[in-house]
């Protein structure tokens, strides 16, 4: 497919909606119902797609998204300063995100479970201290635990105002600026990094199991990470319901349905591993580790998601399928 205009930047930063003005900020990206306003967008998960984007803006900006190449980063022509946004492992629509502006900003290059991925910071009037920071230390332990990096490129950016607190962005991640410096900072950049293996790369099929799997995985591995990291405080309390498994990406902003998928994956965990605690419980982090790299950058059902965690586990599931719905 080949796409070139100039995006309808008429939305507004208090709507969710894809483009968000701030004066000389623009931001693309947004949830699933935000990123059509921006990118040729079908509206559907399981038709994937790689990127090449072109970026052109004045030479005051910088531009910034994901790169698989140093020299993409910038290079001039006359007064216009232009990059390329390239992502070369297929992805949802609604998951490309990119930021125009006179960012402060730092780039540099980083070795992630040995393999070199090139990183890119950036914020408004200054970097926040604990993005960097962070991002490096998640996708780590992440890497660690459930396989490569997907990506050629890590990072985010941090505004003034989003109408939601964060978004994934593939490989460059958005943020609000108040929510990374707050008590959950740590908390919400972990979450964000682990959507780089369920969400980004391994993707729901239907719209219905995006709270489910995407942000029930999530919140798991952000509260794993806030264990092993001192104790940091996660903002989110597991609240085992049935709520997930009925849940679409209209639900995706509310804390109720987040603390039903945590509830539902901690529950998990204990039914494979016998400790809701036990962050790197052997059977469920090998579950994860092979849904994370068997299934990379494919869609799942839930049929895949219960297929995987009765062959690790060893033994049928069905009564915990049954008792959350996930059928």
């Amino acid at each position: 497919m080949n796409y070139n205009d100039t995006p309808n930047a008429r939305c507004k930063s208090s709507n969710h909606n894809g483009v968000y003005e701030q004066g000389s900020f623009i931001v693309f990206g947004g949830q699933p119902d935000g990123a059509i306003y921006w990118i040729p967008s079908n509206d559907r998960l399981d038709t994937k797609a790689t990127y090449n984007i072109s970026v052109s803006t004045q030479t005051s900006n910088h531009i910034i998204g994901h790169r698989e190449s140093a020299s993409y980063y910038t290079f001039s022509n006359g007064t216009m300063r232009n990059a390329k946004i390239v992502i070369s492992r297929p992805v949802a629509a609604y998951q490309p995100s990119l930021g125009v502006g006179p960012f402060a900003q730092t780039t540099g290059s980083w070795t992630i479970a040995g393999e070199p991925v090139l990183h890119q910071f950036a914020g408004m009037g200054s970097v926040p201290s604990r993005l960097a920071t962070h991002t490096k230390q998640s996708l780590d332990y992440f890497a660690s635990q459930y396989g490569p990096y997907p990506w050629g490129h890590a990072g985010g950016s941090s505004y003034g105002v989003l109408p939601v607190g964060a978004h994934e962005g593939v490989g460059s991640g958005i943020y609000r600026r108040s929510l990374v410096d707050g008590t959950y900072g740590p908390s919400f950049i972990a979450h964000e990094n682990a959507h780089m293996w369920f969400g980004n790369s391994v993707t729901a099929r239907q719209w219905k199991d995006v709270v489910l799997i995407h942000e029930g995985l999530a919140v798991l591995l952000e509260n794993d990470y806030d264990l092993k990291y001192g104790g940091l405080r996660s903002q989110y309390t597991a609240s085992p319901s049935t709520l997930a498994a009925t849940a679409g990406p209209h639900n995706i902003t509310s804390m109720t349905y987040y603390n039903s998928a945590y509830g539902v994956m901690r529950e998990l965990r204990r039914e494979m591993d016998g400790s809701y605690l036990q962050w790197q419980a052997p059977r469920h982090t090998a579950f994860l580790r092979a849904l994370a790299t068997e299934k990379a950058y494919q869609n799942i059902t839930r049929y895949d998601f219960r297929t995987i965690a009765e062959r690790v586990a060893g033994r049928s599931l069905a009564t915990f399928w049954n008792k959350y719905k996930i059928v």
